[in-house]
């Protein structure tokens, strides 16, 4: 299920996501603890509806 999750994730909501820039959100938060727990789909998911999907996997 972790790559089914993923793909939709960002194929879904790419509209809000990509104005916010990937990069925005990381760079604040730590640029390491949000993208090497979570994967580099961390900026991604959080925004997305998918949220409550990716902390229940093991990434």
């Amino acid at each position: 299920m972790a790559p089914v999750v993923t793909l939709e994730g960002p194929a879904a909501p790419t509209a809000p996501v990509v104005p916010i820039s990937p990069f925005a959100p990381t760079v604040p938060a730590s640029p390491f603890v949000p993208v090497s727990p979570t994967s580099p789909f961390a900026p991604v998911i959080p925004v997305s509806p998918f949220a409550p999907s990716i902390p229940s996997l093991p990434f």
